[in-house]
């Protein structure tokens, strides 16, 4: 982790470190134009928002972090 400033200012500062950024930049875009799929990606948030609600508890009626969102929704 030491070297990451170095690597930020290199990406930031430096045109070869801009030139790279893009290039990274657009291969991650043109990455996700193709290989996911909406239904992939649909599951893997309903997944997210399971893990969420086990996270604060939401799962259980009678915990307090169901009841607090309980409340804000109401």
């Amino acid at each position: 982790m030491e070297e990451l400033p170095a690597l930020v200012d290199f990406l930031i500062d430096d045109p070869e470190g801009e030139r790279l950024s893009a290039e990274i930049a657009e291969a991650g875009y043109t990455w996700s134009t193709q290989v996911p799929r909406k239904i992939n990606i649909s599951i893997h948030l309903c997944r997210l928002f399971i893990e969420l609600a086990d996270l604060y508890d939401l799962v259980d009626p009678e915990s307090d972090g169901f009841k607090l969102a309980r409340d804000r929704m109401l």
